[in-house]
């Protein structure tokens, strides 16, 4: 959410006081701040960070087990102990608006089509940019310039 329209919606209810009025922005900044920094490290926001880092390794179906794996590996990095089954992975995937399908005999998963990758996209930018630093993998990947 942007801060600048919740600041004017709060300073025009400061009257005459136009240095608090002033200064909500960067009384706001920090919960902001820390509002992406948590949503980032949700299961929602590992979640899209190992969708973009599989996806840019050209796959072009990812399973929820596959999915699982690599935000166990983001979310170990990140200091957490929980173990996130694909179950989890595929209930977080519909919370987000990306609906698994059956993937053959192997479960059920995503098919890394141009209309996910564009949602996908979207969404890190939405959850603090998540997957969208520059690395080796992400180069030359349009999306993740135009959503930085």
């Amino acid at each position: 959410m942007p801060i600048r329209p919740v600041a004017n919606a709060l300073g025009a209810c400061v009257v005459r006081s136009p240095k608090l009025q002033n200064e909500l922005i960067s009384l706001l900044a920090p919960q902001v701040e820390q509002r992406l920094a948590d949503r980032s490290s949700s299961l929602k926001g590992m979640t899209i960070e190992a969708i973009l880092s599989i996806s840019h390794q050209g796959k072009s179906k990812l399973l929820a087990a596959e999915i699982a794996v690599a935000v166990n590996v983001i979310a170990k990095a990140h200091g957490e102990r929980l173990e996130f089954k694909p179950e989890n992975i595929g209930r977080a995937l519909k919370n987000l608006g990306l609906f698994t399908r059956r993937l053959g005999k192997y479960g059920r998963g995503l098919v890394v089509d141009q209309a996910t990758l564009i949602r996908v996209h979207e969404l890190a930018a939405v959850y603090g940019g998540v997957g969208l630093e520059q690395d080796e993998n992400n180069l030359r990947c349009p999306l993740c310039i135009q959503n930085k």
